[in-house]
């Protein structure tokens, strides 16, 4: 359907899924919010949105590498 839809995914298990769409990868460098629920509907491909969304629910700093992002706890 072109569209990613978690609904209290872990957020370990979403970011895989983003990954299994996306050319650049994103890691979870935070492992303490592994299991940490998220809902939400993002298109498929869109990891910005995805990274954006994850990020400010969680307080999580974005950092981008290459074509991918590594977040993990803002400092």
């Amino acid at each position: 359907s072109g569209r990613l839809v978690f609904r209290s995914t872990p957020l370990a298990q979403a970011v895989a899924e983003v990954n299994r769409y996306s050319g650049g990868k994103v890691v979870l460098d935070t492992p303490q919010l592994k299991n940490v629920p998220v809902s939400g509907v993002f298109d498929v491909g869109d990891t910005r949105a995805f990274v954006a969304a994850v990020s400010d629910l969680f307080a999580l700093e974005a950092q981008q590498e290459g074509a991918g992002y590594r977040l993990k706890a803002r400092s």
